[in-house]
C-alpha cells in the first residue's frame, strides 16, 4: 500500500478511530487501527478508511487521500498518533511492504519505520447497506447521550442493559436507558427519518463515552458530518463520519408508570 495524505486528515482519522480502542485489550491487534484504501464516488477520488474496534464497538472514518497503490496496513494507534502529531503541516507519504506489516511514514525531514501486524489478523468489519442513517447536530447527540447514559446498568451479566436504545419514529429519535431501577428517556429531532432501532453501548468508561467524545471532536463545525447508527453488529458505510457498532439482544420494552399506582 502507498498513499499520500495530509498530516491533519491522517491525525484526525487515527484519533477518531482510536475512540473505540481499549488500551487494556489482551489481543495486540485490538490496540491497532486498520488503514485500507477505497475508491471514491468518482474515478478520480480515492480514500483511506481508518477503523478501530474493541470487538464490541467499531469507529470508522474515511479521509481523502491520493492512493498510489491499494492495500491495507495496521498501525499501533497510540504510537502512530504521537508520531503523526509531531510532523510538520505537510503531506505524509504512507507506504508498506508486500505483507503490510512494515510501514513507513515520511514527512520531510522526518521519516519513521513502524512494525504493524498482518492486516488479516484485524477483526472483520461487515458490510452494511446505506439506507438507514440519521443526521443531527453533534452537540445535540452528545447532550442526548449524557442525559441517558447515566441510567445504564453496570452489571456485566446484563450486557443488553449496558447500552442506550435508539428508537426512530419518523423524524424523531428517542434515546432510552434503564438498569430496571431507573429510566432515562430523551427525544430529539433528526435530519433524516431512520425507521430503525439500534443500541449504542453505554458503559461509562466504555463505548458510549467514546462515542460522545467522537461526536465532540466534530462539534466545532456545529454539525456532525453525517453520523450513522446501524443495526446490531453492523459498521458505518463510507463517508467522512464516525460510527459506532451495537449490541444484539432483547431490549426491555420501556413504559412510563405513575409512581402512585405502584
Amino acid at each position: 500500500m502507498k498513499a499520500i495524505l495530509t498530516k491533519k486528515n491522517l491525525l484526525e482519522g487515527i484519533r477518531t478511530a482510536s475512540h473505540a480502542i481499549d488500551a487494556r485489550a489482551v489481543m495486540p491487534v485490538l490496540r491497532h487501527v486498520l488503514l485500507s484504501s477505497e475508491e471514491g464516488l468518482t474515478e478520480e477520488e480515492t480514500w483511506v478508511r481508518i477503523s478501530g474496534t474493541d470487538l464490541q464497538t467499531v469507529v470508522s472514518t474515511v479521509i481523502p487521500a491520493q492512493v498510489l497503490a491499494p492495500g491495507e496496513v495496521t498501525l499501533p494507534a497510540s504510537v502512530a498518533a504521537e508520531i503523526v502529531g509531531a510532523f510538520p503541516e505537510a503531506d505524509v507519504v504512507l507506504s508498506s511492504d508486500d505483507t503490510g506489516s512494515q510501514v513507513r511514514l515520511e514527512c520531510p525531514p522526518a521519516e519513521f519505520n513502524l512494525v504493524g501486524l498482518p492486516p488479516d489478523e484485524f477483526p472483520d468489519l461487515p458490510e452494511v447497506p446505506h439506507d438507514v442513517w440519521f443526521e443531527m447536530d453533534a452537540g445535540q447527540l452528545r447532550a442526548a447521550l449524557r442525559r441517558t447514559v447515566f441510567a445504564c446498568s453496570t452489571d456485566a451479566l446484563r450486557t443488553i442493559l449496558q447500552g442506550v436504545l435508539f428508537n426512530f419514529v419518523g423524524h424523531t429519535l428517542e434515546l432510552a436507558a434503564t438498569d430496571t431501577f431507573r429510566l432515562a428517556v430523551d427525544t430529539r429531532v433528526v435530519g433524516h427519518p431512520g425507521g430503525a432501532r439500534g443500541q449504542r453501548s453505554g458503559e461509562r468508561r466504555g463505548p458510549a463515552a467514546r462515542a460522545a467524545r467522537a461526536a465532540q471532536d466534530h462539534a466545532g463545525s456545529g454539525k456532525c458530518p453525517r453520523p450513522h447508527l446501524r443495526e446490531p453488529d453492523q459498521v458505518p458505510p463510507a463517508g467522512s463520519h464516525a460510527g459506532v457498532g451495537a449490541h444484539r439482544g432483547a431490549v426491555p420494552r420501556l413504559q412510563a408508570r405513575d409512581p402512585h399506582g405502584l
